[in-house]
């Protein structure tokens, strides 16, 4: 793995994924890393990698904000002022 932060890989780890489904208790201690972790690759996904799969038209621009959209739909958050995720995206 990269030691530039900017270039790891933003894919959750199987302890991650096993948590996330309610599949594997951790202590609370374990649970706060996990979070910290899982926000962190977030982070870097779109700050950097999506970024860079729309410039080089791996992902079609579009097609992530429709998905956005649907996803803030679900959420409820489309009416809520200055709540929207997306609104420090560039795309």
């Amino acid at each position: 793995m990269i030691n530039n932060h900017s270039h790891e890989v933003a894919l959750l780890t199987k302890t991650e994924l096993e948590w996330l489904m309610r599949n594997r208790p951790l202590s609370k201690s374990f649970e706060y890393k996990n979070k910290s972790m899982i926000k962190k690759k977030v982070d870097r996904f779109l700050k950097y990698e999506l970024p860079l799969l729309i410039q080089n038209k791996i992902l079609d621009k579009h097609m992530i904000q429709e998905n956005l959209h649907n996803l803030l739909l679900i959420l409820g958050k489309e009416k809520v002022a200055g709540s929207n995720p997306a609104q420090g995206c560039v795309f």
